[in-house]
């Protein structure tokens, strides 16, 4: 009676676990996520284009560094920077969509610098590299936080009037000593 009961409890067991492996399997279904169709070519394109514009937008601000290899910490900070563009923009894009927009050269540099703004003000992953500045603000703002307005300097330079040695000096004493 002790194994009849034993092994009722054992097969009662095994069937109870059966039916929810074979429930678990069934309800279980993978789901296709957008991004997942990005390929990794696709994905290593982005990220170029997107730190080649970086480099650009950095040298334009910069015309001295022009031709020069940003130094290896710079180059990491710079494509963390593009993977935070990517994962914005694959979030707003599906592959397809995505793809139709490469056609427009214009869209995606804009989607891009949009995007690259959005992860410099909520991310700061240019901290060091790219100061914004609101390009129409043309004072200059002091530790209490006042504004003061530029000193404009004057057109004519102020001071003694040079004369070339081409032009005869007057009212010029000449001293001899002898």
């Amino acid at each position: 009676m002790k194994n009849e009961m034993i092994t009722k409890i054992v097969m009662g067991t095994l069937i109870v676990l059966i039916i929810l492996l074979v429930a678990g399997v069934a309800v279980v279904k993978a789901e296709d996520n957008k991004t997942t169709r990005w390929n990794t070519q696709l994905v290593y394109d982005t990220v170029n284009g997107c730190y080649e514009g970086t480099y650009r937008w950095i040298v334009i601000a910069n015309p001295a560094l022009i031709g020069q290899t940003p130094p290896p910490m710079i180059q990491r900070q710079m494509v963390i920077h593009c993977f935070c563009v990517l994962d914005k923009v694959r979030v707003e894009f599906p592959f397809k969509k995505y793809i139709k927009l490469l056609e427009k050269r214009d869209a995606v540099g804009d989607l891009f610098m949009k995007k690259a703004y959005e992860c410099i003000d909520e991310f700061d992953t240019m901290r060091g590299i790219i100061i914004m500045q609101d390009p129409s603000d043309n004072a200059t703002k002091p530790d209490n936080g006042t504004i003061e307005k530029l000193e404009v300097l004057p057109a004519v330079p102020e001071g003694p009037e040079e004369s070339s040695p081409d032009e005869k000096l007057e009212d010029q004493q000449t001293i001899l000593q002898g």
